[in-house]
């Protein structure tokens, strides 16, 4: 977990806590946090179909098809 995920984390729990306080600006910056770890998790996803480790001296090649309709 790095170290803006946890930013993230306490704002929003703070948000949380204290919004239901009735604390409108907080309320708020609960929001924030939870649409900004939101856009973190949705922009890390990647679809990986092989993965291996290239050292020096290894070789490869990549072919690209074109999706069927």
């Amino acid at each position: 977990m790095g170290a803006g995920e946890v930013v993230f984390r306490h704002m929003t729990e703070s948000g949380f806590r204290r919004g239901l306080t009735g604390s409108r600006l907080w309320f708020a910056v609960m929001f924030v946090g939870i649409g900004a770890r939101s856009i973190r998790r949705i922009s890390r996803r990647r679809e990986v179909l092989y993965r291996t480790v290239i050292r020096p001296g290894d070789r490869f090649e990549i072919i690209s098809k074109p999706r069927p309709r």
